[in-house]
């Protein structure tokens, strides 16, 4: 009676672990990843996954028409996906700085005085730093609005990394006898 309680408290206990397991992220076929396995000659290899076979990933890199197969127990760093990102923010900021330090040496470097007055000086500096300010801002915001539009067009992407002891490979068995192969990653 004793091992049947015993029994009964493990098959739960595994019944518990593979709910938990079903709940983790599975990347599936079509799912973008960047491996690295230095012994099979690949450095941040990029792909999509294809499927499984046996212990090995099946990854299309890039336009190519074949995959690539790749040992699971030679892969040292795994990567998903996250998508593109826009560099507008970037952009804008590297185009504020070089707009406004541009502008600013331009403003300050050629300022005059005014010899007029009323309306003539109305709009005019009283000072090249005060010049310099002017000019810095006006051409730093046009900077920044043409950074923007480039750094939009510039779209990088994200990468997640996985540690290797959170991807774990899984063969599922079918009722029709055939057996199906997952990948799942663990967060």
């Amino acid at each position: 009676m004793r091992a049947a309680r015993l029994l009964l408290a493990l098959s739960a206990l595994v019944s518990l672990d593979s709910l938990s397991a079903q709940r983790q992220p599975t990347i599936h076929a079509g799912a973008r990843v960047r491996v690295s396995a230095p012994s099979e000659g690949y450095r941040g290899l990029i792909g999509t996954v294809s499927g499984y076979d046996g212990g090995d990933i099946v990854i299309k890199p890039g336009n190519e028409q074949s995959s690539v197969s790749v040992p699971l127990t030679s892969i040292t760093t795994f990567k998903r996906s996250r998508g593109l990102k826009s560099n507008a923010g970037q952009g804008a900021l590297i185009g504020s700085i070089v707009g406004g330090a541009f502008g600013a040496l331009f403003a300050a470097a050629t300022y005059r005085e005014c010899v007029g007055e009323g309306w003539d000086c109305l709009m005019h500096p009283e000072s090249a730093g005060q010049a310099a300010v002017y000019g810095g801002t006006i051409l730093g915001l046009l900077g920044a609005g043409i950074g923007a539009l480039i750094g939009a067009n510039e779209k990088t992407e994200r990468w997640e990394e996985v540690p290797l002891d959170q991807v774990r490979v899984s063969i599922v068995p079918h009722r029709d006898g055939r057996f199906a192969f997952g990948l799942s990653v663990s967060f």
